[in-house]
């Protein structure tokens, strides 16, 4: 940021400007400003490229990420993924609102406007527990369960 005064200037009128860290936006604006800082370090799937896959569902698109649905006794499937050495499972959230990973294919591939997926935890915001919810958003380790730190996946609707 460069901001430049005019010291000749007699009455500057005030301006005032408020922001935050662009992990804790938890909108479709955020997706778009994390896309741009964080290029390397995430992987972003806008609504054109899910239109350009046709994926049928949303795990076809994190597949491509290296996300898999992993079933366990046949009663319920959550997203997993291979990370030093063993599988891990990976918290979802949609709209910045943390869903039981098993629950996340059930929204129509239609209506999704971008994902976000990150193989490691964001250290600026995306561990921050929404507990009273009894799970958490763009989650990186949850004290609960043990999970490892395995990234996150965040979901954006229309």
């Amino acid at each position: 940021l460069a901001i430049v005064l005019d010291v000749t200037a007699n009455d500057l009128s005030p301006i005032v400007v408020e922001t935050g860290l662009i992990d804790l936006w938890r909108d479709l604006a955020g997706f778009y400003e994390r896309r741009t800082q964080y290029k390397g370090y995430g992987r972003f799937f806008t609504r054109e490229d899910i239109d350009r896959q046709r994926p049928a569902r949303i795990s076809t698109v994190l597949k491509v990420a290296g996300i898999s649905q992993w079933c366990m006794r046949s009663y319920t499937c959550v997203p997993m993924r291979f990370i030093r050495g063993r599988m891990c499972a990976v918290p979802i959230s949609v709209n910045g609102m943390p869903v039981w990973e098993r629950d996340f294919d059930r929204i129509p591939i239609d209506i999704v406007a971008a994902i976000e997926v990150y193989r490691e935890p964001n250290q600026q915001g995306f561990a921050m527990p929404v507990q009273q919810l009894g799970q958490y958003s763009f989650e990186a380790r949850d004290p609960v369960y043990g999970r490892d730190r395995c990234g996150s996946v965040g979901i954006w609707t229309r």
